[in-house]
Parts: C-alpha cells; sequence; structure tokens
C-alpha cells in the first residue's frame, strides 16, 4: 500500500514476487489494496486484472473494491462504464453510501452532464443518505467548471460550507471573470471564520491579482 502511494511500482511488483515466493497467497486484503492502488494510478487495465484474478481465487469484491473500479473509469472520462458498475453493485445487494454517489456525481460533473448528477443526487437522498458538504461541493466543482458557477453558488444556502467550497466558487468566478462573484464570496469567507489553506490563499490571490487588488494581494501573501 505504501509503495503503490509512492508510485514506486517496480517495489509494488517485487513485493508480490516475494509473496510467491515464501508461499504466501494473496486475500481480500491484499487484492483490494492493489485494484485500489492501481485505480488511483488511473491504470484501469490493471485494476480489472487484479479484479479477475481476486474473484477467480474465490475472495469477493466489496464497496470499497467496487467503488475502486468506479474511480479509476472516472479519472478515464469513461463515466458510462463508471455508472454499470454502479449498478452492478445495486444488483448485488451492496450497500451503498455517500463516497460511492460522489465518486459518479464528480464523474458525471467534469464531461457537463448535470441531468445525470441531479438524478444521482435525488437517488442519494431517497435512499436515506442526508448529503454532506462533500457532496455538494462535487455538484458544485462541476457546475463551475462549466461556466455556471451561479448556480453553484446557489447550493451554498443548503449546505455548512468549508475551505473547499469557497475554493470552488472562487476559481469559478475567476475563470468566468466575474469580479462581484469573486468579491462576494470574498465577502462570505471573511465573515465565515473558516481558516484558510494554501490552496485557498492561492486561488484567493490569483483572483486578486486578476483584479488589480495589488495592496489585498500583499496582505493577504503577509498574511500566509
Amino acid at each position: 500500500c505504501g509503495y503503490v502511494e509512492e508510485r514506486v511500482l517496480g517495489e509494488v511488483f517485487g513485493r508480490m514476487r516475494e509473496m510467491v515466493e515464501k508461499g504466501i497467497g494473496h486475500d481480500f486484503v491484499s487484492y483490494t489494496v492493489l485494484v485500489d492502488g492501481f485505480s488511483k494510478l488511473g491504470d484501469v487495465e490493471k485494476s480489472f486484472t487484479f479484479l479477475a484474478k481476486m474473484i477467480k481465487e474465490g475472495h469477493r469484491p466489496n464497496k470499497v473494491t467496487y467503488s475502486a473500479i468506479m474511480s479509476a473509469y472516472c479519472k478515464k472520462g469513461k463515466v458510462e462504464e463508471a455508472f454499470g458498475v454502479f449498478e452492478s453493485m445495486k444488483d448485488l445487494g451492496i450497500d451503498l453510501d455517500e463516497y460511492v454517489f460522489v465518486i459518479l456525481i464528480d464523474g458525471f460533473g467534469r464531461i457537463g452532464d448535470f441531468d445525470k448528477v441531479f438524478c444521482l443526487f435525488d437517488e442519494m437522498e431517497r435512499s436515506g443518505i442526508s448529503p454532506s458538504v462533500v457532496a455538494y461541493n462535487a455538484v458544485m466543482n462541476g457546475l463551475s467548471k462549466h461556466g455556471r458557477t451561479s448556480e453553484a453558488d446557489e447550493l451554498l444556502k443548503n449546505v455548512a460550507a468549508d475551505v473547499i467550497t469557497y475554493s470552488t466558487l472562487l476559481h469559478g468566478y475567476m475563470e468566468e471573470e466575474n469580479i462581484p462573484g469573486i468579491l462576494q464570496t470574498k465577502r462570505r469567507l471573511e465573515e465565515s471564520g473558516i481558516s484558510m489553506d494554501v490552496v485557498m490563499c492561492n486561488v484567493l490571490i490569483r483572483a486578486l491579482f486578476m483584479m488589480g487588488a495589488f495592496e489585498d494581494v500583499y496582505a493577504l501573501y503577509k498574511g500566509m
């Protein structure tokens, strides 16, 4: 798991060979680590190779395994394939949680299919899952990426925003060169009392530069 996170694939395969040499068979946990790891690296084909081996050896995939496959598909832009995995999970009776829905909401949001985004959002609520700020952020991120930041901003009234929420709005308004939107978001951020992280500061600095507010940029930089 550590080598996968560090993308040291030579060591990943080296440890796998070592397991074979020592007579240690893969179990559900080790296969899930590999499926999830290569999914995060965007190597869907390798993930499916391990998934096939996992099933062949009698280890039943669970929600974590299937979620990893969905995430990999979405990273490749193959959102319909990810949705197919989602439907398979439902057919198998696997309990779905917010994370599973968010993977798809984010995937469809990135390609601009907002009919599917809001259908999934509604389905999540019908399933008894209360959307958190994570789900709202996924919807808002998709809207902002497609020039619909004002619509994303409307969702803010339904959720307790976090630093990612405000970063998303600021970035969207900046791309649209919507200065009133930037100023309004900056004001609400300051009133919220949320502590900014370095990503948030960078987004805000870029927005302020775009507005020509150089003194504010300097003050923010010094504050960092």
